[in-house]
């Protein structure tokens, strides 16, 4: 679909990825809800973004993304600010915290699902809407088993499922929308620095995530940003996950790849 003249939602927009993607969004000419739980950074993240692309193109909502009035409350301020429909909503929020199954599981896998079936109901042909796509943060950790963080990797391969199911969905065809996933590497974002690891993480996983980390190249999210704006604009892509890393030497360019699973050899 063209960015230009779109308005998008982006989730966990304050700083790191969510930013980012936010930022490339605006370049290409959309407007944009910054929408995060964190009120003074996501204030801070749109001022800074006013400042270059123009205070009427981007604002801050808080959202609180496991609420579903949040979510509803997003699509009402993205309306009012802009004097349009949302078409695109960018599910990134995310949070690592292997000792809390039910919070992690509610902000990175039920939130996003649920907000994909209000923005269904709000942008679906079928009642009205007019389409457009939504792209879902999920992990290489969705794609692969991660011991050291096997909750967050769990919640991660649950988008990657819900996101190839979706569009298998009988009512799929009636929407005129898309869904899509991406599965970056390891980011250099604040969610992979020791302040944010430490506790969140058991003691022997932190320290090998810790040594690992210093192995290994890292996205910028500009990079990761740019896999979702590929989503979004090829209308090809549906039901797909973007595997985006720096390839299999693990250095050298960004790769960004397609991941079809073997269905072939599943049978029921």
């Amino acid at each position: 679909m063209k960015i230009q003249g779109s308005v998008a939602i982006v989730t966990g927009a304050a700083r790191g990825l969510g930013k980012g993607i936010a930022e490339e969004l605006l370049k290409r000419g959309a407007k944009v809800c910054i929408a995060d739980i964190n009120k003074g950074e996501g204030e801070a993240a749109a001022g800074t973004l006013a400042t270059t692309f123009g205070q009427q193109n981007v604002f801050f909502q808080e959202c609180d993304v496991t609420k579903d009035e949040h979510i509803r409350g997003a699509f009402c301020a993205a309306k009012t600010n802009f004097g349009a429909e949302v078409n695109i909503l960018v599910n990134n929020c995310g949070i690592v915290q292997e000792d809390n199954v039910s919070l992690t599981l509610a902000v990175n896998a039920e939130a996003p699902i649920r907000s994909t079936f209000t923005a269904i109901e709000l942008m679906g042909r079928h009642n009205g809407g007019a389409g457009g796509v939504v792209i879902t943060t999920s992990s290489f950790q969705g794609l692969i088993p991660f011991g050291f963080m096997p909750v967050y990797s769990a919640s991660k391969h649950a988008i990657v499922g819900f996101v190839r199911s979706i569009v298998e969905s009988p009512d799929f065809s009636d929407w005129g929308m898309r869904f899509n996933c991406i599965c970056p590497g390891g980011i250099d974002t604040p969610m992979l620095k020791d302040e944010y690891l430490e506790g969140r993480l058991s003691d022997k996983s932190f320290a090998i995530v810790r040594k690992l980390l210093t192995t290994i190249s890292l996205l910028r999210p500009s990079e990761v940003a740019l896999g979702c704006i590929k989503l979004i604009e090829d209308d090809t892509l549906n039901g797909k996950a973007l595997l985006i890393n720096h390839g299999e030497t693990g250095e050298g360019e960004v790769a960004y790849t397609v991941i079809d699973p073997p269905t072939d050899k599943v049978r029921l």
